[in-house]
C-alpha cells in the first residue's frame, strides 16, 4: 500500500489484518518521494483506487496508474465513475469484498485482460482528464502523446 494509511477504523484494521497475515510481503509505504512512487508504480502490476467520500475531485494517483498504463480497478465513486468503462475494472460504488476479490484474481490471472484495459485509454482521455482536475503540467505531455510523439509510460508529478 503506496501512501499514508487511513488514520482512522479503517487505518487500524488494516493494520490488524497485515499483522494477522502469513504474508510477510504487505506493507503500508507511508508518505514516499516522487522517484520513489515512480518506482512503485513501474513495479506493479495493477492498482486499485477505492473512495468512499468525494468532494467531487479525481483522484491524482488514479491518473498516475492510468499514465503509467496500469490495469485499474475502481469503485463509481465521484469522478472514478466518470473514468472510460472500457479502459477499468469498475465496481459499483457500495461494493462487498467478494466483488474486489473477483476483480483482482481475475486481472492476475489474466495479464493480457490488464493490457487491453491500458490500452483503451488513450491520450485524448488523459488529455480530457487533466482539463477536468486542472493539471495544467499534465496538458503537454498528454498532448504529445495524442500526437504521436511520445510513446510508453509515464508518471505525473501532481505535487502531492
Amino acid at each position: 500500500f503506496v501512501g499514508e494509511n487511513h488514520p482512522g477504523d479503517y487505518g487500524a484494521a488494516l493494520l490488524r489484518a497485515i499483522k494477522a497475515s502469513s504474508d510477510d510481503k504487505a506493507i503500508i509505504t507511508g508518505w514516499t518521494d516522487p522517484e520513489t512512487y515512480c518506482l512503485y508504480l513501474a513495479a506493479a502490476d495493477m492498482a486499485v483506487q477505492l473512495r468512499t467520500d468525494t468532494r467531487g475531485e479525481t483522484s491524482a494517483a488514479a491518473l498516475d496508474c492510468l499514465t503509467w498504463g496500469l490495469p485499474l480497478i475502481v469503485n463509481a465513486n465521484g469522478a472514478l465513475a466518470e473514468l472510460p468503462a472500457d479502459a477499468v475494472v469498475a465496481l459499483a460504488d457500495a461494493f462487498d469484498l467478494g466483488d474486489l476479490t473477483a476483480a483482482i484474481d481475475g486481472l492476475a490471472s489474466n495479464p493480457s485482460r490488464g493490457a487491453l484495459l491500458a490500452e483503451r485509454l488513450t491520450s485524448a482521455d488523459l488529455v480530457g482528464i487533466a482539463h477536468e482536475i486542472g493539471l495544467s503540467e499534465t496538458l503537454p505531455a498528454a498532448e504529445r502523446m495524442l500526437a504521436g510523439q511520445m510513446t510508453g509510460r509515464y508518471v505525473v508529478d501532481v505535487n502531492r
